[in-house]
C-alpha cells in the first residue's frame, strides 16, 4: 500500500511524502542490530494529455532486504505500486514530467508480541515537476 502525504502542491510542482507499507512473509526483529535495509526507485509509467489535464501514473519499484526473526539468511521482497498525479496547463499541451526524491526512511510495521515487526515502511519525500511547452 502505498501513501501520499502533501507537503506541498504548485502549478506545476507536487511534494508528497510518499510511505510505501509493505506486509513481510517472514516477521523480524524491531529492535535487532540487523534491521531491514533497501529503497524505492521512482519512474513515470504512463502520462496522457486530455484537453488541459494531464494525469502522470507513477511506478514505485520497492526493494526490502532483511533477515528473519530466527533465522541467519537474508531474503529480499521485491514489490511495485503505483499511484496518479495531475497537472493542469495549456489546452492540449503535453509536459516534461520529472521525479526527485530525497534519502528514503525505512522503520518496522504491524509490531506485535515480542517486537516481531510483519510488515516494513518506506518513507521517501518525492517532488514531481511538470515543465509545460512555452
Amino acid at each position: 500500500m502505498i501513501q501520499l502525504n502533501p507537503i506541498a502542491i504548485a502549478a506545476t510542482s507536487q511534494q508528497y511524502l510518499a510511505n510505501v507499507v509493505e506486509n513481510l512473509c517472514q516477521p523480524f526483529c524491531s529492535t535487532g542490530s540487523i534491521q531491514p535495509t533497501g529503497g524505492v526507485n521512482y519512474t513515470v509509467v504512463e502520462q496522457s494529455t486530455n484537453d488541459t489535464v494531464t494525469t502522470v501514473t507513477i511506478n514505485a519499484a520497492v526493494t526490502v532486504v532483511y533477515q528473519p526473526k530466527n533465522s541467519c539468511r537474508s531474503v529480499v521482497k521485491q514489490f511495485t505500486e503505483q499511484f496518479k498525479v495531475a497537472f493542469v496547463g495549456a489546452a492540449n499541451a503535453v509536459p516534461t514530467i520529472a521525479i526527485t526524491t530525497l534519502n528514503t526512511q525505512i522503520s518496522p510495521e504491524n509490531v506485535k508480541c515480542c517486537n516481531r515487526a510483519y510488515a516494513v515502511s518506506l518513507a521517501t519525500p518525492v517532488t514531481i515537476t511538470a515543465t509545460f511547452p512555452a
